[in-house]
């Protein structure tokens, strides 16, 4: 794949991590974490991605929805559109097999973007990028690329849409770590608990 191409996807994951980033920097004031406080930011986000309130979001809400780049009304070029055709909502999660493990490392997820990327500059579905195809690669179709990443890497069951048990926010990770049961979770414990999941 192009250099240029590469470096752009790095980027892109480089700041999606960088705002996804699980443990707090040292001196920030996010601790202690209000237990409460979490799950009803986790549970607005939830409902603002859940557009028809039917306790599910899947692939075309969690597209829309406002973020970076500001997807929503607009769904790129014409021919990132024609694309979509197999390849977004209302399509079933694709299979995996062993060469395509579900993300679940910063490697896997960088890879993920970066296949979805190709998947959408590949109009021609020929497994390879034209001139002109890689020129039609925009801020909003990288953008469209992260998302639905983002989206296959949440979508745990693989069912194609995400549940609120598995998003962000759902609290289960957070009450996990409040060792002493007080409804906040300190520094001290989150890194407890991380060192904990990681063996």
């Amino acid at each position: 794949m192009p250099t240029r191409l590469n470096t752009f996807i790095g980027l892109t994951a480089a700041a999606f991590f960088a705002c996804a980033s699980a443990i707090a920097a040292p001196g920030d004031d996010r601790f202690p974490i209000d237990l409460d406080q979490a799950q009803a930011r986790g549970d607005a986000h939830f409902r603002a991605l859940d557009a028809n309130g039917n306790g599910q979001v899947d692939m075309g809400e969690f597209e829309s929805a406002p973020g970076p780049g500001h997807l929503s009304g607009r769904r790129g070029s014409e021919g990132v559109r024609a694309h979509r055709k197999g390849h977004g909502a209302g399509r079933g999660p694709r299979e995996r097999g062993p060469d395509r493990p579900k993300a679940a490392s910063k490697g896997a997820t960088h890879d993920a973007i970066q296949g979805e990327l190709f998947a959408l500059l590949d109009q021609d579905d020929n497994g390879q990028l034209s001139t002109e195809e890689f020129r039609a690669a925009d801020h909003r179709t990288r953008m469209l690329a992260r998302k639905r990443a983002q989206f296959k890497h949440l979508d745990a069951n693989d069912d194609g849409v995400i549940e609120r048990s598995e998003m962000p926010g759902s609290g289960q990770r957070l009450r996990e770590a409040d060792a002493d049961g007080d409804g906040q979770v300190t520094r001290k414990e989150m890194r407890a608990a991380r060192e904990k999941r990681l063996g």
